[in-house]
């Protein structure tokens, strides 16, 4: 773990895997533990084959990546991303200059949103590259350095190779393109995603970034279990893609595509808003930016699979070498040309940083045409054939400047048709950084809608409580823990006519209790003498007994049948809110309870609980029929049981414990209440009779009653 080297940086915690069923894209898992085996490799690349020239996403799985490595990433990310807004703006993205450093969330163009992005390139750091450096990163240099070679010889490399086997070419083909001690635009990426309001979402399609194609050779993406990225398949629909545990995502670029005549797809992606479940998390992601080194023409390379597709021309065969351009000069045209029409009046390109969608041309125009030229056009999925474009002299050999930078447009699109439509990246809230030093210090408020977003809410009893709780938040503007309290009481309150009607129709029935015993007797002798004339006739009777004292079936069933459901569902609710986590509930408590997600602390609450509930207990009992010896004997074993589970109950989440503290408070109120002989008359109650009250056993003849001595 980072804290054992660097005991500074702030461990990431990773999210659980959400349980939303998604529409899943059906990406190959290659399992690189298969590498040394007896062909392995050839195993291998018959699998990237079918998914590079498929789909061009693919999920790798035992990488040799080292777990501690990556959580040494993802702690040095977060850890930067909590730095002051100045240490982070110390190396910034300058627009047509460079894409190195830090660029903050900017404000999307023709709306009053901003971005929810943030992020920090890193360049590989190699002998004699100079790039900008944040001092922060300067300071963990040997633990990017040596992950960043780790990552290249363990992953890219073997991807690179398998490339070569799959495409029938040396096993050295690719890997000499990409040799990590070469200058090149290898670099790694950290991005955080900030959480955003259901409302903000929609404004933008759910978009948190726009559709795109990377413009290297291949993308890397570590383990990422928050679900929001999306592929476009070769059916022109949008799929999930299934986070893998310990998988490295991986997707081919333009570059590759092209060097491949189109055979190896570059697929088109995005970054969606997380389902229900994972929503109101922050998300930190870490990628792996491969590109060729800068001094590697643009151009495809004979290789028999190419030629047995139809793909490898004469045009190809005939093609020189000082037509193509450099990666180099390619990705610099790309950079200088940053959104250049944004850009043009600007006085100053540093008077702003580029967005997401401007600094990698994460959009596409159709700015492309040249005098004498035709319009260019993407390759089709099913048909790769190589398109004309006066651009890249790589593909249709047309002698240009090398410095020509009318490249700026360009985003490559193997699986489709069409250009990619220019699309506004989504915004973000608008947070005060020095408040974000961690996730729960974004948090945003809850808005009407949020619940049902995390899959809460739904016509199920627990689902209507959720919904309540909700609405009485939002109307009264209440902290959530005096929330519970008071929509607990809002349902107590709403249930009390159920309680009066039971009240009514116990307080009818007690008088006849003697008769009513008379006629069961009556009833189980018949029913032992097989006299059946018999039963029917006792059986008359008590309904004729019941009748007449103005008791009823529906009184005695409808008033537990409504309040259990409801009584269940509250519990069942706020427990699914607390461990979902509804997270705004983390930072809402009151005094000894900050967390409402989290057990009570000092058992305070489950001995509230118990005591209430005893006192509940013994005051049902004085007005009960105790008659019965198993009844009162059962009602003190309640009693017992309610202290013995004073440790489950301090394992609940406090919210949960705060709606029993109170349902139980109120119950005992509601009890007191319903004894008064001017309250009982209002309702219709029959008074009380002093001469009738029972009294419980003592604890030791219940203990007596259950457990005869030997």
């Amino acid at each position: 773990m980072p804290a054992l080297v660097y005991p500074e940086l702030k461990p990431w915690t990773h999210a659980k895997e959400t349980t939303t069923e998604l529409d899943y894209a059906p990406l190959a898992v290659l399992d690189f533990a298969k590498w040394d085996l007896p062909g392995g490799k050839e195993e291998l690349a018959k699998e990237l084959n079918e998914a590079a020239h498929s789909m061009g996403f693919w999920t790798i799985i035992n990488p040799g990546i080292p777990e501690e490595a990556l959580d040494a990433q993802f702690a040095l990310a977060n850890t930067f991303f909590s730095l002051p807004q100045e240490e982070k703006e110390e190396v910034t993205f300058i627009a047509g200059e460079s894409c190195w450093g830090y660029r903050p969330p900017g404000t999307i163009k023709g709306t009053e949103y901003k971005e929810n992005i943030e992020m920090v390139n890193l360049h590989k750091f190699t002998e004699g590259t100079n790039y900008p450096r944040h001092a922060f990163m300067k300071r963990y240099e040997p633990l990017i350095t040596s992950f960043q070679k780790l990552v290249h010889e363990a992953v890219i490399t073997k991807i690179f190779i398998l490339f070569a086997i799959m495409l029938e070419l040396p096993e050295n083909h690719f890997t000499d393109m990409h040799k990590f001690e070469k200058a090149s635009d290898d670099h790694v990426r950290f991005i955080k995603y900030r959480t955003r309001t259901i409302d903000e979402d929609k404004a933008v399609n759910d978009q948190w970034m726009a559709g795109h194609t990377d413009f290297g050779s291949i993308t890397l993406l570590f383990p990422q279990p928050i679900a929001a990225l999306q592929v476009r398949t070769p059916e022109e629909e949008w799929k999930w893609v299934k986070y893998v545990p310990g998988g490295i995502v991986c997707n081919a670029a333009d570059l590759i595509s092209m060097m491949t005549k189109g055979y190896v797809k570059s697929a088109i992606h995005r970054v969606m808003r997380p389902p229900p479940d994972q929503a109101h998390l922050d998300r930190l992601g870490m990628f792996f930016f491969v590109r060729p080194t800068n001094d590697v023409l643009i151009k495809p390379g004979f290789s028999p699979v190419l030629k047995r597709e139809g793909l490898w021309t004469k045009e190809d065969e005939e093609f020189k070498d000082e037509d193509a351009a450099t990666c180099g000069e390619f990705v610099l045209a790309r950079m200088q040309n940053f959104n250049l029409s944004r850009t043009k009046d600007l006085k100053e390109k540093e008077s702003r940083p580029t967005l997401l969608s401007e600094s990698h041309g994460f959009h596409a125009t159709k700015e492309l045409t040249a005098p004498g030229h035709s319009e260019c056009n993407p390759w089709t999925f099913g048909t790769p054939k190589i398109a004309v474009d006066p651009y890249f002299p790589a593909q249709n050999h047309n002698k240009k400047p090398v410095a020509d930078t009318r490249w700026r447009g360009l985003r490559w699109n193997s699986t489709n048709s069409t250009f990619l439509p220019e699309a506004p990246l989504p915004p973000v809230n608008d947070l005060p950084i020095e408040t974000l030093t961690d996730a729960v210090a974004a948090i945003p408020p809850l808005q009407q809608g949020d619940l049902a977003a995390l899959g809460l809410c739904n016509w199920t009893p627990a689902g209507m409580v959720q919904y309540s709780f909700e609405a009485v938040h939002l109307v009264t503007g209440l902290p959530w823990f005096w929330t519970f309290v008071a929509a607990t009481l809002f349902w107590r309150v709403t249930l009390f006519p159920f309680a009066v009607a039971g009240m009514q129709n116990a307080s009818r029935m007690k008088p006849i209790q003697p008769l009513m015993r008379v006629q069961a007797e009556k009833m189980n002798a018949a029913r032992q003498a097989g006299d059946v004339a018999g039963m029917q006739q006792a059986s008359l009777e008590l309904a004729q007994i019941r009748k007449s004292a103005g008791v009823t079936t529906a009184g005695m069933m409808v008033p537990p049948l409504v309040q259990l459901p409801i009584s269940l569902g509250m519990f069942i609710g706020i427990k699914s809110m607390c461990e979902l986590p509804v997270i705004q509930l983390a930072q809402s408590g009151f005094a000894w309870l900050p967390d409402l997600t989290q057990p009570s602390p000092y058992y305070i609450l489950p001995i509230i609980l118990a005591a209430s509930g005893n006192g509940l207990i013994m005051l049902s009992s004085r007005d009960a029929d105790l008659s019965n010896a198993t009844i009162a004997h059962l009602m003190n074993v309640l009693r017992m049981v309610s202290f013995v589970a004073i440790p489950f109950m301090g394992s609940l989440p406090s919210g949960v414990l705060v709606s029993l503290v109170v349902t139980s408070l109120a119950s005992m109120g509601q009890a007191l209440l319903l004894r008064l002989s001017a309250v009982r008359a209002f309702f219709g109650i029959a008074p009380l009779d002093p001469s009738t009250r029972s009294q419980l056993p003592t604890l030791r003849e219940s203990l007596k009653y259950y457990l005869p001595p030997k």
